[in-house]
C-alpha cells in the first residue's frame, strides 16, 4: 500500500516533525511505501497547494494528513474526484483551535468527501 503524508516537517528534535518521523518510519519497517509531502513541498496557500498536492496524491492509495488545518483541507481539496481514503490526525488543543477561528473554521469544517 502507498501512503501520503501531509505533515509540517519530519524533524525528529520538533513536536509535530517528531510525532511525523516516528509514525513514518513504522509505516515503512510494516512494508508500506510511502510519499512524504513537507510544508516546504508547497507553501504557496490552500489552493495551490492542493493542485500542487494532487499529482502526488493520484498515485496514492491512502492519504494521511497530520493536523486538521492546513495539511487537512489541502488533502481534502486535493482528493476531490479522486476518492482515496483520507486520514486526518487531530491532536492535542491546537488541532481544534481552526474551528474556532472565522477565517479557518469554514474551510476546516467542510465535507469533501
Amino acid at each position: 500500500m502507498k501512503i501520503c503524508y501531509l505533515t509540517h516537517n519530519t524533524d525528529s528534535k520538533s513536536g509535530w516533525g517528531r510525532y511525523a518521523h516516528d509514525l513514518i518510519d513504522g509505516i515503512k519497517k510494516s512494508g508500506h511505501d510511502v510519499v512524504i509531502l513537507e510544508e516546504e513541498v508547497w507553501g504557496i496557500g490552500i489552493f495551490l497547494s492542493a493542485i500542487k498536492a494532487r499529482k502526488y496524491i493520484k498515485k496514492c492509495d491512502v492519504i494521511h494528513a497530520l493536523d486538521v488545518y492546513p495539511y487537512g483541507v489541502i488533502a481534502c481539496l486535493a482528493n476531490l474526484f479522486l476518492g482515496k481514503k483520507l486520514v486526518i490526525t487531530a491532536q492535542g488543543t491546537y488541532s481544534i483551535a481552526p474551528l474556532y477561528n472565522i477565517k479557518t473554521s469554514f474551510l476546516s469544517k467542510l465535507k469533501l468527501i
